[in-house]
């Protein structure tokens, strides 16, 4: 297990790294504990152990103002969960052992799929709207 921080526009992400095999390549995937969650969580820990079981690495990460990241829990918003999931997913498309990159979470950090679609939605509207109608 490897435990570091991941940068989040200035925030410091608590993360871990758990790999069935240091020296092979493989899938990894990231879970992302819920709504006033941290990663050390019963659930957290059970989903990480039956990955890491099945040959799939793990990235937990604890989002703002969660565990041990930065931030105040009381600041915490939908749209920094966006923003530290997408610094969690850059950081984990950088290590070169991953073949394969899945998302998984808990609660709230298994809705932020559907928050990034409705954030790539709402940009295009805005983009096609102030290209098509200037």
């Amino acid at each position: 297990m490897k435990e570091f921080y991941i940068n989040s526009d200035g925030t410091r992400l608590h993360a871990k790294l758990d790999r069935p095999d240091d020296t092979v390549k493989g899938p990894l995937c990231i879970l992302i504990h819920g709504f006033t969650g941290h990663m050390e969580e019963e659930h957290i820990i059970a989903a990480q152990k039956a990955m890491n079981e099945a040959g799939v690495s793990v990235l937990r990460a604890e989002m703002y103002g969660h565990g041990k990241s930065d931030g105040k829990f009381i600041d915490h918003t939908l749209y920094k969960w966006v923003t530290n999931a997408l610094a969690v997913i850059a950081y984990a498309r950088g290590l070169d052992f991953v073949t394969e990159l899945y998302i998984c979470g808990h609660s709230q950090g298994g809705c932020l799929p559907c928050f990034w679609e409705v954030c790539v939605l709402m940009f295009l509207k805005e983009y096609f709207r102030y290209h098509l109608h200037g």
